[in-house]
Parts: C-alpha cells; structure tokens; sequence
C-alpha cells in the first residue's frame, strides 16, 4: 500500500482543473451530506444486510473520504467502505495513533480534504453498488458507481486517497496511483 506522504498533488492541467472545480462546488453541498459523527447514524447490522449486484442507494452522511451511510432501496442504512481504496483518517482514532501521534496528526489535514471530495462528489447523487461484497468491521465493502464513475477511481485519480488491500480491480487502481507520482 502506498503511503499517503508519497502521493503528489495532480499532475495533469486538466486533473487539476477538474479537482478545482469539484473543490469550489457551492457551500450547501456539505450542509446536505452531514457527517455521520454529527447526526449518530446507526446503519443497520451489515449481517442483516444482503446486496445485490447493481443496487442503487441514496447517501445519508460520510464517515470518511472512504466510508459512508447510504439508505438501499428496502429504505435500511448501510455504512458502505470503498473496496480497494485507503484514504487518510480525517480525525483521531486508533488506526490513525497507531502511526504515532505526530504521524495521526499530521494525517487529519489530508484526511479531511479527501472527505470533503467524496462529500462533494456524492452530493445529491444516487449510487449503483458493485460487488463482491464483503462485511468488514460493521461495514459492506463494495465498488462505488456515480454517474457511470468508479468513485474509487475518482478518489485515487484525485491523488488525495492510495489503492490498498486485496480486491478484484487492483491492477487497475495501482495503474491510476502511479498517475500522481
């Protein structure tokens, strides 16, 4: 897994471009998708929760730049973890002190900002899971489809989130990392 110090800012004119227009998206986008912490979403048990290749679901709140609740179409609220995406801790917990609390603090910062991207780029938006899905740590890992868009794509394109663990579009995301280098 590539470490967070070693992803460089976008190198493309038109990545940046992209990024900056995304970044200066209209306040309102972060007033609707809340953060989970602020609201107390408790998502249903992912045992309970069974997914089906190309179900849609509506986003509720966002956990981090990889994890967020999303209500299926049963109207249940699932924390869902992009598959094969590891983006920065945006606040402090035992995964980020586990590098050391200069290391976590340092971490936040980055953190946040690749939260506030998958805020904006999940405002308003419906999503299509893909699966395998896998329940992890009370979560559903899946693939993100917005707009015809692999959100994980989207995310390590952006050069604010690594490629990491074991799944089945890893070659691809690996490719898209060595994008920002």
């Amino acid at each position: 897994m590539e470490s967070f110090e070693r992803i460089a800012t976008p190198q493309s004119a038109f990545r940046t471009t992209i990024l900056a227009l995304l970044m200066s998206l209209p306040s309102y986008a972060k007033a609707e998708l809340p953060d989970c912490h602020d609201i107390g979403s408790r998502p249903d048990s992912t045992e309970s929760v069974r997914l089906e290749d190309g179900d849609k679901a509506e986003i509720v709140c966002i956990v981090d730049g990889d994890t967020f609740d999303a209500r299926i179409s049963d109207g249940r609220i699932v924390r869902i973890r992009l598959w094969g995406v590891d983006c920065p801790e945006s606040f402090e917990n035992s995964k980020c002190m586990g590098k050391g609390a200069k290391a976590c603090e340092a971490e936040i910062p980055k953190g946040k900002k690749a939260k506030e991207l998958t805020r904006r780029l999940l405002a308003g938006k419906k999503i299509t899971l893909h699966g395998p899905f896998a329940n992890i740590k009370h979560r559903k890992q899946a693939y993100v489809e917005v707009r015809g868009s692999d959100l994980g794509m989207t995310l390590i394109g952006s050069c604010q989130c690594a490629e990491g663990y074991k799944h089945k579009r890893k070659q691809e995301y690996k490719k898209k990392v060595a994008e920002c280098r």
